[in-house]
């Protein structure tokens, strides 16, 4: 086994491999020729939060199957390919009378509670490196969903944007919204903008409590990690080209602020962090 590290080109975006014994070198990128220093492998990871379930891997369902067709497309527009698709059950299949009924509840005012059964992950290849969509069902519903990735390098606090009367605040780890790195963050666009906050099912809304959290996933890299409903008024997306800008735009935040890494917490636990193996083995090769 050989372990290999993957970083882009700050010039051209071309993605670029190597081993592990060459962290640190600078060299030519094949592509355009800008000088590349190769960053370090990832280090000790972080233990992750211990699941309460015990996830199955199951065969897509027709729904599944019609984010596979929406994502390649969505993908190919954005310059990137899809590389594969997991649906996990997480729980108890949910009937669609229940789902309906929690709906109808919500519709009224009353409160409903939609509890999530599948969770699909859709792994996207780009030139800069990989990252995850990751959709939640419920009772055949699609919930709001979630991008995951790993950039190379650390910040010293763990950030969140969480849902405020004007659309997001962030506040960080080390010190809430008066957190530095969460100060700089609200001026760095485009970090945080442009999320759907809102998930429309039927006559219900979902208002969703947070779009971006980070945490170190090891010394040297971070998970980021976003969340939004469909978005667009006539023509709906899931978002791929606009998870890809915002991935790059907190790439040059890390790389701008980057400092220690502090032990990783999520304010809010993301249905994404099931397929953290997956993100890390895209990472770590082998």
């Amino acid at each position: 086994m050989h372990r290999h590290v993957e970083t882009a080109c700050p010039s051209c975006r071309t993605r670029l491999s190597f081993g592990a014994q060459q962290a640190g070198m600078t060299g030519p990128c094949y592509q355009c020729g800008t000088p590349v220093t190769v960053p370090p492998p990832a280090q000790r990871a972080w233990p992750l939060p211990p699941q309460t379930y015990e996830p199955v891997e199951v065969a897509p369902r027709p729904e599944h199957q019609e984010i596979i067709r929406r994502v390649t497309f969505e993908a190919r527009a954005a310059q990137a390919s899809l590389q594969g698709s997991r649906v996990l059950q997480v729980a108890p299949i949910v009937q669609s009378g229940e789902a309906l009924g929690e709906v109808l509840k919500a519709s009224l005012w009353i409160g409903g509670t939609l509890r999530t059964d599948f969770v699909q992950a859709l792994k996207i290849c780009a030139r800069d490196g990989v990252y995850f969509l990751v959709v939640p069902w419920s009772g055949g519903y699609r919930l709001a969903h979630e991008f995951i990735s790993i950039i190379p390098g650390t910040i010293s606090t763990n950030l969140l944007m969480k849902r405020s009367m004007l659309l997001g605040t962030f506040v960080g780890s080390q010190g809430g919204a008066a957190d530095p790195l969460a100060k700089a963050a609200e001026y760095e666009s485009p970090l945080g903008s442009d999320i759907e906050w809102d998930q429309e099912i039927g006559r219900a809304r979902i208002k969703l409590q947070w779009g971006l959290q980070s945490a170190a996933c090891s010394e040297s890299h971070t998970f980021h990690v976003m969340k939004t409903a469909e978005r667009g008024i006539f023509t709906k997306d899931l978002g791929v080209a606009w998870y890809a800008k915002r991935r790059l735009a907190f790439w040059s935040f890390v790389a701008k602020h980057a400092g220690a890494a502090v032990p990783p917490c999520f304010a809010f636990q993301p249905q994404s962090m099931l397929f953290a193996n997956d993100v890390l083995a895209s990472l770590q090769g082998s």
